[in-house]
């Protein structure tokens, strides 16, 4: 501080003596206006932008010379002071005409704030010599605050995998484009999926995702796994949900699951099949219990540790492992058909129902989508070497018979005697 302020705050202690209405015409004059950035760099605000660099620069026009003059920026709706950002101000001992003043600070602007130029002000306090004496002046300079910028998101586009989704599978994928229709960065935006209907999320947390960063016009591609819990064709909506600290956007999309063709076990037959027993013939009828019509359909025995394709030592084997694909045609809803397999069972299997996995292939229209599903054919395997196939009917037979047999070679041996 120089001699003349120390000699004027000295006056101001003593006299406290106050301007007088003539000198009004020498009253101060300060103007101020800002922009958000630093130095050279300038960025545009939006509402829920955190942590916002802000220059206000503060020009006393005149007309005399200021001692002892404070700065303050007075932050209003819709900025409030950063995290660990205190009250920005400046001291200057003595401010002569003509001379500008920066000022810089962090701020974050309010969520709720609306795309337009606010009116912020810095409050001054300063000393200022009259004829009649001095006297300590504050006032208010205001500065106009743009908040110019805006971001939101919306859906560009939208598909699914399979591109057709047919009724009987288990699980797809829906694929949205999203975009920032703004003109400032898009940030900390949560992203997810409200599958209804008969979708849900494939496993947690498959229907959601998180963008840091999402540019001005920038598509982004995010991929939500769902299942599919219902045989049943229909359209199904579902709504993605876009929440960031500006706002949320809902999109609903449509996901439609086409008619197709399913298949169920309606009956099968075998002969008494034992551990190792090798030959013997498996009936398997299906049926398209689905509503649409199923093209060229074939049933493929597949292979298991109980279950293997019988193949004689004479013939070929690559001969013998065709035997294992049936072609059972086109089938319409509510046919049935039949496939034939000779099988071979284990040895040393425990008595008990074992399952023949079937391998059902298809071609769904109208786009011929192959398409797959597998039936289960449940077989009894019965006790090795036994002299019945375990109903209580066979039992009394064959124990009536060896009664009789009994009686007879009683009979036969006491005539000899």
């Amino acid at each position: 501080m120089n001699h003349r302020a120390l000699y004027v705050l000295a006056l101001m202690l003593i006299f406290a003596i106050p301007i007088m209405p003539g000198y009004a015409a020498q009253n101060p004059y300060f103007a101020a206006n800002s922009y958000w950035g630093f130095n050279s760099t300038i960025l545009t605000a939006y509402p829920g932008a955190y942590n916002m660099p802000l220059t206000v620069q503060v020009r006393y026009i005149g007309p005399v010379t200021l001692y002892n003059v404070s700065l303050k920026l007075v932050p209003g709706f819709p900025i409030t002071p950063a995290r660990g950002q205190g009250n920005v101000t400046l001291f200057i001992p003595e401010l002569t005409p003509g001379t500008t003043i920066t000022m810089f600070g962090l701020f974050n602007v309010s969520p709720k704030a609306n795309v337009m130029v606010y009116n912020e002000s810095v409050s001054a306090s300063y000393v200022m010599i009259s004829p009649y004496g001095v006297v300590p002046v504050s006032q208010l300079v205001n500065y106009s605050l743009p908040v110019t910028g805006f971001y939101g998101v919306k859906l560009a586009g939208f598909s699914t995998y399979p591109t057709v989704i047919y009724s009987g599978e288990r699980a797809g994928e829906l694929k949205a484009v999203l975009v920032n229709y703004g003109n400032v960065q898009a940030q900390n935006l949560s992203v997810s999926v409200a599958f209804h209907g008969q979708l849900a999320p494939l496993y947690s947390g498959s229907n959601s995702a998180f963008i840091a960063y999402l540019p001005p016009g920038q598509p982004i591609n995010l991929t939500f796994p769902f299942s599919i819990n219902s045989n049943e064709a229909g359209t199904y909506s579902s709504t993605i949900v876009v929440s960031s600290p500006a706002g949320s956007w809902n999109m609903t999309v449509p996901i439609e699951v086409m008619p197709s063709a399913n298949f169920t076990l309606s009956s099968e037959s075998y002969a008494t099949m034992n551990p190792g027993s090798s030959g013997t013939y498996v009936s398997v009828q299906v049926e398209n219990s689905g509503n649409a019509e199923a093209k060229f359909v074939t049933a493929t025995m597949l292979f298991n540790p109980v279950f293997t394709p019988y193949a004689p030592s004479s013939e070929n084997p690559i001969i013998a492992a065709e035997s294992i694909n049936s072609t059972l045609g086109n089938m319409l809803p509510g046919q049935i058909s039949n496939a034939t397999y000779v099988v071979s069972v284990s040895s040393g299997l425990k008595p008990g129902v074992y399952y023949l996995p079937v391998l059902i292939s298809w071609y769904q229209e109208p786009t011929m989508q192959q398409m797959h599903q597998i039936i289960e054919v449940p077989i009894r395997v019965s006790p090795a070497f036994s002299l019945f196939d375990g109903s209580n009917s066979t039992v009394l037979i064959i124990a009536a018979v060896v009664i009789v047999l009994l009686a007879v070679m009683v009979f036969l041996g006491r005539r000899r005697k």
